[in-house]
């Protein structure tokens, strides 16, 4: 029973740490540089269009409020690549607290997996509420919606973190036989 346990409990830890697979990722840094300006850096991850990512949409929420974001200073930061990808940033409507980021491919999508970095957004922030994940939208070259979901930060590769966690059921495992021996 005590040998099943020490499988199990290490092996449900690693299936934990396995990212997700068969969905569009779109993982974000946060950075604060100062008096209230903020900037998004944004890394587009494609596991499941196979014809490529030509267009997204990431929705700046609209639990801010019109006093706490200065949304005339979206300003886009990075684009990786400018003789292929047409980003425009669109403030919120009267009507809608929301803004938008938005991105399109004008010859060469992101391939079936592969990954492109380098999208950016800098923003005014004064508000008490915590930033974060934001709400995203894939579309085809129609414009039909293919997937949404949210944006993730960005986080170590799988290998760095199941090689840490390895180590540490190597240590528990080494005083757990010292221990009974």
């Amino acid at each position: 029973m005590k040998k099943s346990i020490l499988f199990i409990f290490p092996l449900i830890i690693v299936l934990g740490l396995i990212p997700n697979v068969g969905a569009v990722q779109i993982s974000f840094t946060l950075s604060d540089s100062g008096s209230g300006n903020w900037a998004y850096s944004y890394t587009i991850t494609n596991d499941t269009v196979a014809s490529g990512l030509y267009l997204f949409d990431i929705y700046f929420p609209s639990v801010f409020s019109p006093e706490a974001l200065n949304y005339s200073s979206i300003t886009e930061i990075a684009n990786p690549d400018p003789t292929n990808w047409s980003t425009t940033v669109f403030p919120p409507s009267p009507l809608d607290l929301g803004g938008i980021y938005d991105a399109q491919a004008l010859y060469t999508p992101i391939a079936l997996d592969a990954s492109l970095g380098g999208f950016g957004v800098s923003f005014n922030y004064a508000g008490i509420a915590a930033l974060g994940p934001q709400y995203f939208e894939i579309y085809d070259t129609a414009f039909n919606l293919l997937e949404s979901g949210y944006t993730s930060p960005a986080v170590p590769e799988p290998g760095t973190m199941m090689l840490l966690v390895s180590g540490i059921f190597g240590l528990v495992g080494l005083r757990w036989a010292r221990k009974w021996s």
